[in-house]
């Protein structure tokens, strides 16, 4: 009775796989911009990720499930006579507790540097874990092939191929399949602009440019501000609504000012290769190069 209690909880193993697949599948959506190929998983459940609190009630069912079901078969080899086998059983079971109790106290910290105290001890934890899930995989094939448990044995190998195929595939295939590709529908436009004085401080950015739920505007210094606007995809489009924001800037009166606001604006388009500090350059060039100009203008610098 006592035995066949304990098989029963081998089926918690198969809900831990269902609760981790549906984080993987599902937390990416909770994240713009995710891209499989070229980001971990880790990404979809570090601290600061938008996909954060989705990914973690998703995967809510891995961890405790994963340790009962793995505790359970180490209690259902120990009479084994096979010592592989079982050092195998007990490397897999190391390594989810590494993998549960490593990965709660340092999880990946998102936009910091692998130098990170926390996301290094994270990759310290991903080391144990792949040594241990291959040790462990290795000895249960071996162990499962002495034993004449022949699925188990093919479970294991196929696994240990799943993970060896992984780097092997990484470092033969061309670097650019894993370096993400931009969507066409969220490439950006980055616009850098200053006013003559600093009367914008004093209205809502919402309304004065208009913005839309994935635009951002953000406040430089005294007179000068940054916006980054998605899905404006050419020039012609970006000059449309550069004139709808002067258009608004030109309705503005505060009083008891009565000097016209004038924009010197500078705009870039995103394309490959560009990283912040050189798109924040080239905008720059294009304020100052607005300013050479009367009123409120607007200039896409070179």
């Amino acid at each position: 009775m006592i035995e066949k209690r304990v098989r029963m909880l081998g089926i918690l193993g198969f809900i831990s796989l269902l609760s981790y697949t549906a984080m993987v599948v599902f937390s990416p959506l909770a994240y713009p911009g995710y891209d499989w190929l070229s980001m971990a998983v880790s990404d979809l459940s570090a601290e600061g990720a938008p996909s954060q609190a989705l990914a973690g009630q998703l995967n809510a069912l891995f961890g405790p499930c994963g340790l009962v079901s793995i505790m359970a078969v180490c209690i259902g080899v120990a009479e084994c006579k096979s010592k592989t086998l079982k050092l195998g059983i007990y490397c897999f079971a190391a390594m989810e507790w590494v993998c549960n109790v490593g990965y709660n106290i340092f999880p990946w910290v998102k936009d910091a540097p692998a130098s990170n105290p926390q996301n290094f001890m994270h990759l310290v934890v991903t080391a144990l874990v792949v040594v241990l899930s291959l040790t462990a995989l290795v000895l249960a094939a071996i162990g499962a092939q002495k034993e004449q448990i022949k699925s188990l044995s093919i479970w294991a190998i196929v696994c240990l191929i799943a993970m060896i195929t992984g780097p092997i595939g990484t470092a033969l295939l061309p670097k650019a399949v894993f370096q993400g590709k931009v969507k066409q529908d969220l490439l950006p436009l980055i616009i850098l602009l200053q006013t003559t004085n600093s009367a914008m401080f004093f209205m809502p950015s919402n309304v004065l440019m208009k913005k839309r739920k994935n635009d951002i505007v953000m406040r430089l210094g005294v007179d000068e501000f940054a916006a980054y606007f998605v899905d404006i995809l050419s020039e012609e489009a970006a000059s449309e609504k550069i004139k709808k924001f002067f258009e608004e800037i030109s309705k503005i009166q505060i009083e008891p000012m009565t000097e016209e606001i004038n924009v010197s604006l500078g705009a870039v388009l995103y394309r490959d290769g560009l990283t912040f500090d050189s798109i924040y350059k080239i905008a720059d060039r294009g304020v100052y190069d607005s300013k050479l100009n009367k009123g409120s203008s607007y200039t896409f610098p070179g």
